[in-house]
């Protein structure tokens, strides 16, 4: 059985996540075949900057 790397009341370490610019994911068209888009799932979708404001082509849709 493999042993959790951290446990309740550990500090987890996230180094090993890389997060991506903020706006630097391209949306897809509303109709796009689910297929195309399959790897956007196992991402990371930055749409907020440190500021808190929506950039890039996510910006003003949501």
């Amino acid at each position: 059985m493999p042993e959790p790397e951290v446990r309740p009341g550990g500090t987890p370490d996230f180094s090993n996540v890389t997060i991506p610019k903020a706006g630097s994911v391209p949306r897809p068209e509303i109709d796009v075949d689910p297929r195309t888009i399959r790897d956007m799932a196992f991402s990371i979708i930055r749409v907020l900057n440190r500021a808190g404001e929506a950039v890039g082509p996510w910006a003003g849709l949501l």
